[in-house]
């Protein structure tokens, strides 16, 4: 709306969230611009428990707001999702992503979750990081911008084989795009993407 946004507003953000009691399902869309009202409103306030939304079971946020699954202590299915945006932007990793702002929330294990979507480079770090974060996942969605993913299919198998025993359900991408896999794919498609000569330049020094 282009009305100004302090960290007041971030603070009501919670407490009007919190005097829901009875809402289950939260969607949160910001973006990174909007990342210092909620860190002046966790340096203005203390205590924990001011910033905590009970109740909460399912989360569907952009990337920037991500931080908000560190608040919901009963979530169960989290979905990050962006628009499309323009594929030379600095990627961000997904434990990155989900990092707490609020200092006392860093640690937070959301070893409850069951669902889990977002679209990632997946690479085998991030992999092994998230069935370390997520051992009961019972659900995951591993979608990709690009159609493919850094590690390979034999090694997110066993990465996901290993230690995601509740698994149930797995959705990658399309069959027909698995051979074509990996890093070498995923920069093709990204000098496609960029239609001037800068765009190219900025994804050069990016992944040199």
């Amino acid at each position: 709306s282009g009305s100004y946004v302090s960290s007041t507003d971030a603070l009501e953000l919670f407490a009007s969230t919190q005097r829901m009691y009875k809402l289950r399902r939260l969607e949160v869309s910001m973006t990174k611009r909007n990342l210092d009202v909620f860190v002046s409103a966790f340096e203005e306030v203390d205590d924990v428990q001011t910033f905590l939304l009970p109740g909460i079971e399912t989360l569907v946020v952009t990337s920037a707001a991500a931080f908000f699954a560190s608040h919901c202590p009963d979530l169960k299915r989290l979905v990050v999702e962006d628009a499309p945006s323009c594929m030379i932007e600095s990627y961000i990793d997904i434990p990155t992503r989900l990092m707490p702002l609020q200092p006392r929330l860093v640690g937070t294990h959301l070893t409850q979750l069951t669902h889990f979507e977002t679209s990632a480079n997946w690479s085998a770090d991030e992999i092994a990081a998230l069935v370390l974060s997520f051992p009961r996942l019972q659900y995951l969605h591993m979608r990709s911008d690009g159609f493919c993913y850094r590690a390979s299919v034999a090694t997110i198998m066993e990465l996901l084989g290993h230690s995601l025993k509740h698994l149930r359900v797995l959705k990658l991408n399309k069959v027909g795009s698995l051979p074509d896999m990996g890093y070498r794919a995923l920069w093709k498609r990204s000098i496609t993407a960029c239609a001037t000569e800068a765009q190219r330049r900025v994804l050069w020094a990016h992944n040199e």
